[in-house]
């Protein structure tokens, strides 16, 4: 079966439409996920400057500092 112009013509638009929208949806989800993530991190970067002993928790800043040395 073929297609006319017009119709190949219609036919990309409406695909070029669904794919912009999923890139949107995918950027957006992207997104908040990084804004969670660093969230998250500065959080954890907090709760280590306010150790003040090695003995509280056992996770001192000495201990956890290289798991934040790329952030």
């Amino acid at each position: 079966m073929e297609c006319s112009p017009d119709q190949e013509n219609d036919i990309e638009q409406i695909v070029k439409r669904i794919v912009e929208q999923e890139m949107r949806t995918v950027i957006e989800e992207v997104t908040a996920t990084v804004a969670s993530l660093n969230w998250e991190i500065e959080t954890l970067k907090r709760l280590i400057d306010r150790e003040d002993t090695e003995e509280d928790s056992g996770m001192s800043r000495s201990t956890l500092a290289p798991i934040f040395e790329d952030f």
